[in-house]
């Protein structure tokens, strides 16, 4: 009898999302599904999307001059894996396991600011820094009021679920509330109803911090 284990569709679709978009490794993933890597690595590679190393089976040794260079890039610079694997000549999968074992790794929040920063905002994060505490207040204030929302009624709310599902909608703000903070739009109207909407969860994934609307849009509601 075959012990090969056999994955629901929504097995699979949990897996290529944490592997694609969350960039978590086999080993990773196999630890959420209480199993080891290997299973997760054959389906991985059936789906012909399983990442090819650098290293070809060869032991990586670094000098402390790399793993210094390493953490600076990441502490100092706020690189991330691809940024830090590009500059480094390493496998990102290997910069991965190298931070995932430091005493420096930023926190998913800290690491979900950075990232939002250096791709939307056109500021360096040191200058956010300055403005920071305001922006968390920013963004309590507007989910306190999204939460008092009627959501119930809207469009494909039936469908709400996480990430990973066929069929599953996320909540999603039109205008986003990194570029509300940015204009200095009201939280009132950010977090208000006019500006929510369900969509599918991969568009929402995708969207990040973009708006689905402009300004302009946004005002005449």
């Amino acid at each position: 009898m075959s012990n090969r284990i056999i994955f629901t569709k929504t097995d699979i679709n949990e897996i290529v999302h944490q592997y694609t978009v969350l960039n978590l490794s086999c080993e990773q993933i196999g630890k959420s599904f209480n199993m080891s890597k290997m299973p997760i690595n054959k389906l991985l590679k059936d789906l012909n999307l399983l990442k090819k190393g650098k290293s070809d089976g060869k032991k990586i040794i670094l000098s402390e001059e790399q793993k210094n260079k390493i953490k600076e890039l990441y502490v100092v610079e706020h690189k991330n894996r691809e940024e830090i694997s590009k500059i480094t000549k390493l496998n990102k999968s290997y910069i991965e396991k190298i931070l995932s074992k430091s005493n420096y790794r930023r926190t998913k929040g800290e690491g979900t600011t950075i990232g939002m920063l250096k791709r939307f905002s056109g500021i360096s994060y040191e200058d956010f820094l300055k403005n920071l505490n305001d922006f968390k207040k920013y963004k309590r204030k507007v989910v306190s009021i999204t939460k008092k929302q009627p959501i119930h009624n809207l469009l494909n709310f039936n469908k709400r679920g996480v990430s990973g599902v066929d069929g599953n909608y996320h909540l999603d703000h039109k205008f986003s509330i990194v570029e509300g903070f940015k204009q200095k739009i009201s939280p009132w109207i950010i977090g208000n109803i006019i500006n929510l909407e369900f969509i599918p969860w991969e568009e929402n994934v995708k969207k990040r911090t973009k708006c689905s609307i402009n300004e302009e849009e946004l005002k005449i509601f």
